[in-house]
């Protein structure tokens, strides 16, 4: 199956490298603006992966030199993207997709519901649309073309719009994925974001030190994690637990076990925290949709 992922940074090299070691053709490409991220990855003619215990392994991936190219004929295309990119691409993908097609944003909140509008707009049908609420990796860039992605142990979630296409898109990278559920909609995906439930707080309470450093600071690393970012969380919307001891605490708010890096694309030992947020974030995403069908 031909798979193209969208985009060019450390979350979409990782998806890329995962689809091809679970047997997928793939093909990344970005926009022109950025697409001379993608020129290592060319030129060494596949994305590596950093692990612990045996250095670089490389998996192969192809560079397209165009979405169009990347897109033509692959049965799931894969955006990972900042929620600001969704726009730029969908101008670019909804002439182009074709019924049978599938399309999935992985990571930032509501890319499904703006492609579902640019496809209408363009009468386009028959194309799978969906998202998760989180990407399914902790992924970092090393250097040009090589990555650091530790698998997360639970709480990411994929649904589609209408829902009714949700299973079938899910049993599209089941095999590579198996840790995702299904959701009830698209607004479960895009109102448990851990980005938005995570990330905002985080920035709030370390203004003060973001606005007077220099240099580079990890978001969700040791020296930022205070009681006051964990009560901040909790309390924003309650859907956020604090760290567990035995796990470190990711950028994105999951937690991962140091164990992982030694492999890329295998979880680490089970940890209940993103499933327990994702649970409780499932229970505060209900009583949204509540409320907004009474005042309907």
């Amino acid at each position: 199956m031909k798979v193209a992922v969208l985009g060019s940074g450390g979350g979409a090299l990782a998806v890329a490298a995962d689809m091809s070691r679970s047997g997928r053709d793939v093909m990344l490409a970005d926009l022109p603006a950025f697409a001379g991220n993608l020129d290592a990855v060319r030129e060494q003619g596949g994305v590596g992966v950093a692990t612990g215990w045996s250095g670089v392994q490389q998996e192969a991936v192809g560079v397209a030199d165009s979405v169009t190219e990347a897109t033509k004929d692959a049965a799931l295309v894969i955006v990972v993207v900042p929620c600001f990119g969704h726009e730029p691409f969908m101008r670019e993908l909804a002439p182009m997709l074709r019924p049978g097609q599938s399309l999935l944003f992985l990571g930032e909140g509501s890319g499904s519901i703006v492609a579902r509008r640019a496809l209408s707009a363009v009468g386009a049908n028959g194309v799978v649309v969906g998202e998760t609420n989180t990407l399914p990796y902790l992924a970092r860039p090393v250097r040009a073309g090589v990555v650091t992605a530790d698998r997360k142990s639970g709480g990411v979630l994929l649904a589609a719009t209408p829902a009714s296409d949700t299973e079938a898109l899910r049993r599209l990278v089941e095999d590579v994925w198996p840790y995702v559920s299904a959701a009830e909609s698209v607004w479960d995906a895009v109102l448990i974001n851990f980005n938005a439930i995570d990330h905002v707080p985080t920035m709030l309470a370390n203004a003060g030190t973001l606005e007077n450093r220099t240099g580079g600071m990890l978001l969700w690393g040791r020296a930022p994690l205070r009681p006051s970012c964990v009560s901040s969380s909790e309390w924003t919307p309650s859907c956020s637990r604090s760290a567990e001891p035995s796990a470190s605490p990711t950028r994105d708010g999951t937690a991962t076990s140091s164990s992982t890096r030694d492999s890329p694309v295998t979880p680490g030992p089970a940890s209940t925290r993103s499933s327990a947020r994702a649970n409780s974030c499932r229970d505060t995403a209900q009583r949204v949709r509540t409320r907004c069908r009474a005042a309907t």
